[in-house]
């Protein structure tokens, strides 16, 4: 009788620890040690954080606000230091000012992507056209001038800055790509390569690096005169986080690789989602929080997703944005707010403050 109640005894041991390892949330696989680690002591990449942040996300009410642009697709956003935010929704470039009033600022150009730069006097809006063009505007005189550059007659795929308003355009399509650089606000334009390119991503504060992105990533370190091959398959973007800039983070459909500054690999991890990644962006201000679009094509399913610890583990926010097709998201400069643009339904604003 003794005997058969101590095998009772490691049969509850195991339920009790069945039971502690189910929850909402979902965990990313990570291998290897990602150097932040170094630079962030709060910058946790192991499990042993995980009930922690399961039990204070469990009921979070997440506050979410509607933007503008109801209804329509938003393929792209960008937020000025004064506060200003520019959207792209079918070919279209508004600003909206307040958070309320949107303005057509594009008149009838057919836009493909934009990108804003910003200096004391004026702002400039470099714009990408659907057949090659590439426009430039500036608050000045409210007018926009094309540019002669010999594109290829399709649409402008991607444009990235450095620190000091050099800016960088790329071209990815079957008749063939580029690169273009300008190094005076856009009024002239040269191209340094004939790669496809699909990503652009220029350190912040070493100007002669660049990243690139096509079928694979790649990186040059002379100001993209040349470039070599990254030895990762993710290709969905690169980002670099501002502060913490050792690590360059390459986005794949279903995770992250990590390498230093120079393309070697330190860390990887996987996102335990169903579906794929349809965008990724870091808070400027906190390194360790993360927000991305994740989508399930054939089930329509999805959304905005939510991570506090380095994207160990990954709460869907609820509520407004859920089973939202999220195209972009950017922050405040503060880090307190992250704009999301949605495929359907316009732009909505997540109060990140308010997550306690």
């Amino acid at each position: 009788m003794r005997r058969n109640k101590l095998l009772w005894v490691p049969l509850i041991v195991l339920l009790l620890f069945l039971s502690a390892c189910s929850g909402q949330e979902v965990k990313s696989n990570n291998n290897k040690i990602n150097p932040l680690e170094k630079e962030e002591p709060n910058v946790s990449m192991g499990p042993q954080s995980s009930g922690i942040t399961e039990a204070l996300l469990k009921n979070v009410d997440w506050t979410v606000e509607k933007i503008g642009l109801n209804d329509k697709p938003v393929e792209k956003l960008q937020l000025t230091e004064k506060g200003l935010l520019y959207a792209l929704s079918e070919g279209t470039l508004y600003e909206i000012q307040d958070m309320k009033k949107v303005e057509n600022i594009s008149d009838s150009l057919k836009l493909s992507t934009f990108y804003i730069l910003e200096n004391k006097e004026e702002t400039i809006i470099i714009a990408g056209g659907s057949h090659g063009e590439i426009y430039r505007y500036s608050t000045l005189d409210k007018s926009w001038i094309q540019s002669s550059v010999d594109t290829y007659q399709a649409p402008i795929s991607i444009m990235a800055s450095n620190n000091v308003g050099d800016i960088y355009v790329g071209q990815s399509s079957k008749l063939g790509g580029g690169l273009w650089l300008s190094q005076d606000s856009g009024k002239n334009w040269t191209k340094i390569n004939d790669l496809t390119v699909r990503g652009i991503a220029v350190h912040p504060k070493q100007n002669n690096i660049v990243y690139i992105v096509d079928k694979l990533p790649y990186i040059s370190t002379d100001g993209g005169k040349t470039f070599i091959k990254i030895n990762t398959k993710a290709n969905y973007g690169v980002l670099i986080h501002p502060i913490h800039s050792d690590a360059i983070y390459h986005a794949s459909s279903i995770g992250v690789d990590t390498t230093d500054i120079q393309g070697n690999i330190s860390s990887y991890m996987q996102f335990y989602l169903e579906g794929s990644m349809t965008k990724l962006q870091l808070n400027p201000q906190n390194v360790n929080q993360w927000l991305m679009g994740f989508w399930n094509y054939p089930y329509g399913t999805g959304g905005l997703y939510y991570s506090e610890n380095h994207g160990t583990i990954w709460t869907q926010v609820k509520g407004e944005l859920e089973d939202k097709l999220v195209y972009d998201i950017v922050f405040s400069p503060d880090g307190s707010l992250a704009y999301i643009a949605t495929k359907s339904d316009g732009i909505w604003a997540l109060n990140l403050s308010k997550i306690k």
